[in-house]
């Protein structure tokens, strides 16, 4: 649960299940940060994109990663028009490859929010 400084409540799977609604993306991990000042919480996205939705669309060498981030960045704006103010996501960073999981395929959120690490953007 991501706690806004005005005590609001944020569920990351909600949002989350809004971005996977869209093809074009695989999976995601949503977290609150920056985690260096606590009194200013922004939700914040990592994405990893379904390139196989894009070799759908574009074709195979019919998009660069300037286009991922185009329609990245359209899905995010049309998931944040379903959300309330409080819940937009702010930033998104994109990932290449795909989340480390456990046995049970639940992605390890925690090696993941705060300082991301191989994060591409």
């Amino acid at each position: 649960v991501i706690v806004t400084p005005n005590g609001k409540n944020i569920y990351p799977e909600e949002i989350e299940f809004l971005l996977l609604e869209s093809g074009y993306v695989l999976e995601s991990v949503v977290w609150g940060g920056p985690e260096d000042n606590p009194n200013d919480v922004e939700v914040q996205a990592i994405i990893v994109p379904n390139s196989d939705s894009f070799d759908e669309e574009f074709g195979p060498s019919g998009y660069d990663d300037k286009k991922i981030d185009e329609v990245i960045a359209q899905v995010v704006k049309r998931t944040n028009r379903q959300l309330a103010n409080y819940k937009r996501i702010r930033k998104f960073t994109l990932r290449t490859e795909e989340f480390e999981k456990t046995t049970t395929r639940k992605i390890k959120r925690y090696l993941y929010t705060g300082k991301p690490k191989g994060i591409k953007k």
